[in-house]
């Protein structure tokens, strides 16, 4: 059964703070503990050593350690105003391993990350990607373009490394300083207890042009440059700096997107969503347009007979009140057919629901052995009533009827619909076309033959049928009372393009509804909310610290900053060598600093915050 999703990856709730750092307290690589042991008076010595590796990620990034990605992977957006970031799993990644030379004296504490995204065009890196073994990249290997790492226990020589051969002048305009590299990394904490690593990459994107966005590995590849001063963001930098070599790095992961002009951001993109119906178009269909107008789909059905013809299907997102009475619990599928009395065409809508319930509790196997022991159980005590019923001077000792077992499977699978099929759900694609938002409340008759389907498991006769009469009640939602639950499909771009979106649904008073029962993306930039109540308004945004890093304008007007305090003008960008590389640490560095009194990883990332709007839509839904 798949997990009912509660709720987006932040909730509007949550209190999200960034900090410098997570530092390990013993980074990746090879270990000795000695022990030494003497006793002075009888002349005596021991020596034993214990060696052990702590072992991370060094060649290759699996992708349980990505958590998200900004743009996503083959997103396509105006993303020429943001700059690109991965969030990775584990806060402490980019301080397991180093920068530096692996033996600097740098304190620890000091240290810079080891990991940075770089962004380039497609054209930018054309062929200078390869694939190459471990081993060429460690110990004694030799390239102009690379600084050999140590060997450590736990490398894998024959390990396959992908690598990029960058040129030198495109090398040093990309290569973030050592103090761009400690403020593009730091750590979200949400809640206090959910700890994530941030990597910001320092490039703008190029409008028009694909892009390719690379975690790259940057272990050992900062070296000492002039006389020491003490501080660790001024006497190291990157080896290609001033260097005439190409320059080779290791791509830890790596992910492609599309910068467009065309498509437009987050407000561009919601605010071109068209409310719709779940419906086919209902212009001059004569008898057909009151079905039509309610949700329903004809379809092809074959018959028994073997002939062809069409039957009325509508799914359980309702447009329309269905008065219907479906007199369960039902013996069978075919008991729940009805007939339209415009069209004279079969409605299977009611019928396909109960025989998916069913098919959906046999399929399971958790599930319908279970629920048809548990009705034995309840058949044998309803048989041992009747005895005493029957004998009343026989002394019997009848079990108590058991505990439903399958509550929070009928909860979950059936009453949120998290095993229904999409087709089940929209069974004509047509209907929920691009950049649509869709609103319905859940059809309780369609929920009740649904989850009476299921519970039909073991009812082959009239007396299962009785006992399952006086026992639906047990069934969650689906019983005598089915709760009003509402919701939306949104199909969107922004469904893919921003990961992070979080919906407050409101009633028709503006009282809010309470999080989400069911938050899920189904594929293809579709994404269903569905909530408890009746929902009038939905309105769409993102967490205020968990979207996007990024600024206001555009590049043809000039891209800035607002000053944290609010007070001034903007903060203007600077841009290294001509190229589209931030940099950070002159007017922007410069600017924040002096806002905020120091530019620090947190402070940095909490400034680059960019707010995004909130979209509202408003619906007028039926009771049903």
């Amino acid at each position: 059964m798949p997990e009912v999703e509660l709720g987006p990856k932040l909730d509007r709730t949550d209190k999200v703070r960034f900090v410098d750092a997570h530092r390990p307290a013993l980074p990746d690589g090879d270990y000795t503990v000695t022990l030494n042991h003497r006793l002075e008076d009888h002349e005596f010595s021991a020596k034993q050593e214990l060696n052990f590796v702590v072992t991370g990620p060094r060649f290759a990034l699996p992708n349980t350690e990505i958590a998200s990605t900004f743009p996503p992977k083959n997103a396509s957006g105006a993303f020429e105003a943001v700059l690109p970031h991965v969030i990775l799993e584990r806060a402490s990644l980019p301080w397991e391993r180093t920068a530096l030379p692996h033996a600097s004296g740098v304190d620890p504490e000091d240290r810079l990350p080891w990991l940075a995204l770089l962004v380039f065009t497609d054209d930018e890196i054309d062929k200078r990607t390869k694939i190459l073994p471990a081993n060429d990249l460690l110990g004694g290997a030799r390239h102009a373009g690379w600084t050999a790492l140590p060997n450590e226990t736990a490398d894998d020589p024959e390990q396959q490394v992908l690598v990029l051969d960058l040129p030198s002048r495109l090398a040093q305009s990309v290569m973030p300083t050592a103090a761009e590299l400690s403020l593009l990394t730091s750590v979200r904490v949400v809640n206090g207890d959910e700890s994530k690593a941030v990597i910001v990459g320092n490039r703008l994107c190029k409008p028009g042009a694909r892009h390719i966005a690379h975690l790259v590995s940057l272990e050992g590849q900062y070296r000492k440059k002039g006389a020491p001063t003490g501080n660790v963001a001024h006497d190291f930098e990157h080896w290609a700096h001033g260097s005439s070599h190409s320059v080779r790095l290791i791509s830890l992961a790596q992910w492609t997107f599309h910068c467009s002009e065309s498509v437009g951001d987050f407000h561009q993109i919601l605010s071109n969503v068209t409310p719709s119906q779940l419906a086919l178009p209902d212009k001059d269909l004569g008898a057909a347009q009151n079905a039509v107008s309610a949700g329903a789909i004809p379809l092809r059905h074959l018959r028994d007979t073997g002939d062809m013809t069409a039957s009325w299907y509508h799914g359980p997102l309702a447009i329309a009140h269905h008065d219907v009475d479906l007199g369960l619990p039902a013996r069978h599928a075919w008991d729940l057919l009805k007939t339209d009395s415009e069209t004279g065409l079969v409605d299977i809508s009611y019928a396909a629901a109960w025989q998916l319930g069913r098919l959906l509790a046999l399929k399971d196997p958790k599930v319908g052995p279970v629920l048809y022991q548990w009705k034995r159980r309840v058949q044998h005590a309803a048989r041992i009533d009747t005895v005493k019923d029957d004998n009343p001077g026989v002394e019997l000792s009848a079990p108590e009827v058991p505990e439903f077992p399958l509550t929070q499977w009928f909860e979950n699978a059936l009453g949120k619909l998290a095993s229904v099929p999409f087709d089940y759900l929209v069974p004509d694609p047509s209907i929920l076309e691009p950049e649509t938002i869709a609103f319905f409340t859940l059809d309780k008759a369609w929920m009740r033959a649904l989850a009476d389907g299921a519970f039909s498991i073991g009812r082959t006769g009239q007396k299962q049928q009785v006992l399952d009469a006086l026992h639906r009640a047990r069934i969650p939602d689906s019983a005598q009372s089915v709760p009003t639950r509402s919701g939306f499909l949104l199909r969107s771009r922004a469904v893919d393009g921003w990961p992070d979106l979080i919906v407050d649904g409101l009633d028709e008073s503006g009282k809010e509804l309470g999080a989400p029962i069911r938050f899920e993306r189904l594929g293809n930039g579709v994404l269903l909310v569905l909530f408890e109540g009746k929902i009038a308004d939905a309105v769409i945004h993102l967490h205020p610290q968990a979207m996007h890093f990024g600024f206001d304008g555009t590049r043809a007007s000039g891209l800035t900053k607002p000053r944290a305090n609010g007070s001034g003008s903007p903060v203007g960008l600077k841009l290294r060598h001509n190229s589209r590389t931030l940099d950070i640490l002159d007017r922007l560095g410069s600017g924040l600093a002096a806002d905020i009194g120091a530019t620090t990883a947190h402070s940095f990332a909490l400034a680059m915050i960019e707010a995004v709007p909130r979209i509202r839509f408003h619906t007028e839904l039926p009771d049903v």
